[in-house]
C-alpha cells in the first residue's frame, strides 16, 4: 500500500526528531522522511547529521515536537505504548511539507563518511561507494523485521 505524499506516522517524526527509535515502519520511514523534507538522497552514516539539520524545519511544521520528551523505556512493547499514547495525543499521521528548492544542500556520502572514518579516505572510491551502499541496504532493512 502507497500513502500519500507527504504523508508520515507519529513514529517516523518522533524517531527523526528525537533519535529515538518508536517507528514501526523501520528505518526506511525515517529515510522516507528525510528524503521527502529535504529532495536529497540520503546514506545510513548521513541520517543524524540531516536529522539534525531538519529538526528546525519538523518543529516549525508541528510545533508540539520542541518540547517533546520522551520517557526511558525498555522494550519494543514499552516503546509502542508510548507511541499509542502519543498518537492519541498529535494524531497517528501527519502532512509533512517539503524544504522549499534550494534550501538544503545535499553533501556527498563518501568525503562526509571519510570524516566519520579515516579508513574511508584510505580505500579506492569505488569499493568505498560500493561498502557504503551494502551498509544503507542493511540500514534500511533495520526494525522491519527481516
Amino acid at each position: 500500500m502507497t500513502r500519500p505524499p507527504g504523508r508520515f506516522h507519529i513514529g517516523e517524526i518522533i524517531t527523526t526528531a528525537t533519535g529515538t527509535f518508536m517507528c514501526p515502519t523501520g528505518m526506511q520511514g525515517v529515510y522516507d522522511l528525510i528524503e521527502h523534507i529535504t529532495g536529497e538522497q540520503h546514506q545510513g552514516h548521513q541520517l543524524g547529521r540531516a536529522s539534525d539539520d531538519i529538526l528546525d524545519e519538523l518543529c516549525r511544521q508541528l510545533p508540539w515536537l520542541a518540547g517533546l520528551t520522551i520517557p526511558p523505556f525498555t522494550g519494543k512493547t514499552a516503546g509502542m505504548a508510548i507511541l499509542d499514547q502519543l498518537a492519541a495525543e498529535h494524531g497517528e499521521y501527519h502532512h509533512i511539507e517539503p524544504l522549499p528548492f534550494g534550501a538544503y544542500v545535499g553533501r556527498d556520502p563518501l568525503p562526509e563518511a571519510a570524516a566519520l572514518n579515516p579508513l574511508f579516505g584510505a580505500v579506492q572510491p569505488d569499493t568505498a561507494r560500493q561498502a557504503l551502499g551494502m551498509f544503507d541496504q542493511q540500514v534500511r532493512r533495520m526494525g522491519r523485521g527481516d
